[in-house]
């Protein structure tokens, strides 16, 4: 990757997935024993916290009991996640790729300096993003250690390797490391999911805003009567040629990410429903972050698909705002072409429901109507 700005933002998505022993977009990967062990882990894992749950079940608060559903339902979507990197890593090198070449389509410096704009802003949210995530993994692992449970074992999640006795203090450090190699694991896969849908969107955002530059640049050669109408012609049909590849670039992002969308508007919306049901008998619990986090995951999601949305709307007012009527039929007739294909929304969806804000505040709605339901209940 040559451009320095958005190397920097490629770095912090290989990282992530270094950790989880798949750095796909390193030339020539192959499968390490540090992958084999890692997704050997994050198999096993669910099956050994359906087995301590069934074992475990009667002796478990209800609020163990969430919390433990919670995390078995987030290392089903890192698993997914995993795999969906390794097995589909030549069309996520395409991605990236197809990412980075877009700002070498424009020669204009403006516009260059945009995109290093953007890949600024995208870097300081990935540092963000990922203090985020590590400092939950850390807190999920260092938990016990401050508010031991006995429920299970005093180790971060209700799960235990079967083949050995649990109760056993020098058994201990195994299931930790356990536990503690599949949560990190997890969280950098999903770091690196996030990371890349962001970095997505905000490259078709980039673009749209560029198309206006181009457009408020047609507009000043338009009003320039030492302007041929020759290149006229040639910058208007530049910027249908660019908006039309920034179209078939929202509509790779939306067939590589829809699965996504949809993994995480389950995985989360699992979680909230069952921390809702610990929060509703007290709300001073871990389930309180955990319904946090879920809800934090859906409205970075949610929030960037609006930005699209939102640069999106406003661009056929640029293209009316024109002196069109400056122009010949020729011209006109394409600028209407522009006009009409520029009209529909740029929408993003995860399958079964668009990724914008109206989403996010529908969901909220629901959970909150649904916290509503269980207070009332308890009270009564």
């Amino acid at each position: 990757m040559e451009d320095a700005k958005f190397g920097l933002i490629f770095r912090f998505i290989r990282r992530a997935l270094s950790v989880a022993g798949c750095d796909i977009f390193e030339e020539n990967w192959r499968p390490s024993a540090w992958t084999f062990i890692v997704l050997l882990f994050a198999s096993i894992f669910p099956y050994f916290a359906v087995v301590f749950l069934l074992n475990h079940h009667d002796d478990m608060s209800y609020e163990r009991l969430a919390e433990s559903v919670a995390i078995f339902i987030t290392s089903l979507d890192g698993i997914y996640g995993l795999l969906e990197f390794i097995v589909n890593r030549n069309k996520w090198n395409e991605v990236m790729k197809n990412i980075h070449s877009r700002r070498f389509q424009y020669k204009s410096k403006t516009i260059s300096e945009l995109f290093d704009l953007y890949y600024y802003r995208n870097y300081q949210f990935c540092k963000v993003l990922y203090s985020a995530y590590i400092s939950s993994a850390v807190s999920i692992l260092l938990a016990p250690f401050v508010f031991p449970i006995p429920e299970q074992y005093d180790l971060p999640a209700a799960c235990t390797i079967s083949l050995i006795e649990p109760a056993e203090p020098y058994f201990y450090p195994v299931n930790y490391i356990f536990q503690a190699i599949v949560i990190f694991s997890v969280q950098h896969v999903l770091i690196a999911q996030c990371l890349s849908l962001v970095t997505g969107i905000m490259s078709a955002c980039c673009q749209i805003r560029a198309l206006k530059i181009k457009i408020d640049e047609l507009n000043e050669q338009i009003a320039d009567p030492n302007i041929k109408a020759g290149t006229v012609r040639e910058s208007l049909g530049e910027i249908i040629y660019l908006h039309q590849c920034t179209k078939e670039f929202i509509v790779i992002i939306q067939r590589k990410y829809g699965v996504v969308y949809l993994s995480m508007y389950m995985v989360c919306g699992g979680i909230v429903c069952m921390c809702l049901n610990v929060i509703a008998q007290n709300i001073f619990t871990s389930a309180t972050l955990l319904t946090m986090a879920g809800v934090f995951s859906v409205f970075v999601h949610c929030f960037f698909g609006n930005l699209l949305l939102i640069e999106n709307d406003s661009l056929p007012d640029k293209i009316y705002a024109l002196d069109w009527h400056e122009l010949d039929i020729a011209q006109q007739k394409s600028l209407k072409l522009l006009l009409e294909n520029a009209q529909p929304d740029s929408l993003l969806h995860g399958i079964l429901m668009p990724l914008n804000m109206s989403t996010f505040v529908s969901i909220m709605k629901a959970a909150f109507s649904y916290y509503s339901i269980l207070s009332k209940k308890q009270n009564s």
